[in-house]
């Protein structure tokens, strides 16, 4: 006889209660951080509730009717997303940037809709903590796809079990298949979540999508979920008050801890979510029999707002991201938007969400009206968003646009993420029909960024041209210094310059923003800000004429490039992925800052530059006076941006540098 688990129970609204103000307390940057948690404590609850569903509904001698449990989470769930994704598109035309951020938003709506948004997410924005996530209003979704994937399949998995566990010939139970899936997820949620012994098995899952494991993955999220069935499917009997107490207390004890254990800088989901995943089993196992701590989570404040948990975290986080791009120099604007979306999640509760999971819908008709007006408006909505994005929202936007473009050795493929092994000297050319000395232009992007200037005034002095920029990874090197291992940055600069010892004599462009990393026997022991950089401007400088006068000494001429101008300090911060329709139209993207400000904030590079320059004689290229016209530094120039992002230049600015360039390069005529 199967003991089904009671139908209502006001503790676990107040468990969500709980799981929802620790979710939306990370995201209004409130001193909680590992708030995010609070999505495993609702995958566990909606194991175990679902499961109980099922339960009672095998148990009354009916066999599970999938079509209604999956009609009832249509009602459930649908009608409040359409509305948040509806709603977030039309803001996201005014409040995104048509240069990425509104397309990957309508994506993410679309994805949500089609139950895959964990899917479109871990493709378009990346990682749940990198900064692109920030721009993303419909992030949050991503744990609503979980939830209904799982609403998808769990289901049938159990229908079969309890069919399979009435044949004697089927050595098969409910409890012995979930458990074995919890076992299977959890062995690869440990493979997969890296971050060493703790996290991490020495076995791998590559032949497993990698959208299907990690943070975002279903896979890697089941065994949350099984934890609250194996609960359902094992019960026989309550629990004694003494152990409900016992149970309840160390259940709470257990995700409240987990909130400060599990960071950002934790691998997940990994073995530290058990925490936060068993904590929610023993508070579930525990309230069935009154105790303290369910009497607490049972209290009215809490079920209320459990009753609007779904809703509220629907609307959380699209309101805190639309506020903090409105209010950007304001720290109290995302918990204010937080505080204020529970408006919108009770009105959606009351007049959305209760009416229509409570309506009885008979016939086909009422489920196309129903599936029109909420899947139906709320993807075409999403579409719209695309449309637009693609045909354009006036010059503006165009020319914003333009300044995405990538700059040559990006398109070559000739600036990688990780430094190089094997260097490609022989596809990174340019001007290869030319017969005069060679030019080479080696840095980090910082050096990239000079592509169009130093290929066309190659092209215009008849020279050919090799470019290799590894972001982050300045041209230095740094033997003399102590040993390079030959997969980082310092062994690809070391394998590089002993390339050009090899080669006939040509022109060598450094040019870099990057810092070396410095050993600690030249920082020293003062660590005031002002002795760092001293140290770290001396150190750069040295380092930079070992390198220069190494190559001179191997016949190259050999220039350097003054760092650009950058736009990545409060107050002139520039992020063209953060400029609207509206700002762009108006104007209203353009930074500016005078040219003593941004000769103060770079003095550093600036002085070891210019040290390293005079101390081997090497020219040195100044692009600082052509960026800031009239003293004034600007990232747009008649309705052209100069600037692709805050510390690089565009294609289009790049271009305009080539008679600089082609002058520095000329011979000099005494």
């Amino acid at each position: 006889m199967i003991n089904a688990v009671s139908f209502r129970r006001l503790d676990i609204q107040g468990l969500r209660a709980i799981a929802i103000l620790m979710v939306v307390a990370f995201h209004a940057g409130l001193p909680i951080p590992g708030g995010f948690v609070g999505v495993d404590v609702f995958f566990v609850i909606s194991g175990y509730v679902i499961t109980g569903m099922l339960q009672r509904e095998q148990a009354s001698g009916s066999r599970i009717r999938l079509r209604r449990f999956f009609a009832r989470r249509y009602k459930r769930l649908t009608p409040a997303l359409a509305l948040v994704v509806s709603v977030t598109m039309l803001l996201a035309i005014a409040l995104l940037s048509p240069l990425g951020a509104q397309q990957v938003a309508a994506k993410t709506g679309i994805g949500a809709m089609l139950l895959a948004a964990n899917v479109v997410i871990a493709r378009t924005t990346g990682g749940y903590f990198d900064a692109p996530a920030d721009l993303n209003p419909l992030l949050n979704t991503w744990s609503l796809s979980v939830e209904e994937q799982f609403y998808l399949v769990f289901p049938l998995i159990l229908a079969v079990a309890w069919w399979a566990s009435r044949r004697r010939y089927l050595a098969a139970s409910p409890v012995l298949v979930v458990s074995t899936i919890a076992v299977i997820s959890f062995v690869v949620t440990l493979a997969t979540s890296g971050g060493g012994s703790m996290n991490s098995l020495p076995i791998t899952f590559d032949w497993l999508p990698s959208e299907a494991v990690g943070f975002y993955g279903p896979v890697s999220r089941a065994w949350e979920f099984a934890v609250g069935a194996i609960l359902v499917l094992l019960r026989t009997r309550d629990p004694r008050q003494s152990t409900a107490t016992f149970s309840a207390v160390l259940g709470f004890a257990m995700i409240m801890g987990s909130m400060w254990l599990i960071t950002e800088l934790t691998p997940g989901p990994g073995a530290r979510n058990l925490l936060p995943v068993l904590g929610t089993a023993l508070l579930l196992y525990a309230g069935a029999t009154t105790n303290p701590v369910s009497k607490a989570l049972a209290c009215r404040p809490l079920t209320s707002l459990g009753n609007v948990s779904y809703s509220w975290y629907l609307w959380h986080w699209p309101l805190i991201v639309f506020a903090v791009l409105l209010f950007p120099s304001y720290p109290w604007a995302a918990p204010i938007a937080a505080m204020i979306s529970i408006a919108p999640a009770v009105l959606s509760f009351r007049f959305l969400e209760e009416p229509i999971r409570t309506a009885v819908l008979v016939g086909k008709k009422r489920w196309v009206l129903l599936i029109t007006l909420t899947s139906g408006v709320s993807i075409t909505f999403a579409a719209l968003v695309l449309v637009l994005c693609s045909v354009g929202y006036g010059t503006a936007t165009e020319n914003a646009q333009r300044s995405m473009r990538l700059h040559a050795v990006d398109v070559a493929g000739c600036a990688p993420a990780e430094p190089y092994i094997e260097i490609p000297w022989s596809s990174c050319r340019w001007n290869e029909s030319a017969r005069g000395e060679r030019i080479y232009l080696l840095g980090d992007s910082n050096a990239g960024h000079f592509s169009e200037a130093v290929i066309s005034a190659g092209d215009r002095l008849g020279r050919p041209v090799t470019i290799l920029a590894a972001p982050t990874c300045p041209f230095m090197d740094l033997r003399a210094y102590g040993p390079v291992e030959p997969d980082t940055c310092s062994g690809y600069v070391a394998r590089a310059v002993d390339y050009l010892r090899t080669q006939p004599p040509s022109t060598i462009i450094i040019g870099s923003s990057s810092l070396p990393s410095m050993p600690l026997e030249i920082a020293g022991d003062d660590s005031s800000t002002e002795a760092w950089a001293r140290a770290s401007a001396q150190y750069i400088s040295a380092v930079l004429q070992d390198t220069v006068e190494e190559l001179q000494s191997a016949g190259h001429t050999v220039l350097l490039t003054q760092v650009a101008i950058q736009f990545a300090n409060d107050p002139h911060v520039f992020d063209v992925y953060k400029c609207t329709v509206w700002t762009l139209n108006m104007d209203h993207c353009n930074q500016t800052m005078s040219r003593k400000f941004a000769d103060q904030q770079q003095k550093l590079m600036i002085d070891a530059y210019s040290q390293a320059a005079q101390w081997t004689s090497a020219k040195l290229i100044d692009v600082r006076d052509e960026l800031c016209p009239l003293e004034v530094c600007t990232t747009s120039l008649d309705g052209v941006f100069r600037y692709r992002d805050s510390t690089h230049i565009s294609v289009d600015q790049s271009s305009w540098l080539a008679p600089l360039f082609e002058n520095a390069l000329k011979p000099e005529t005494s």
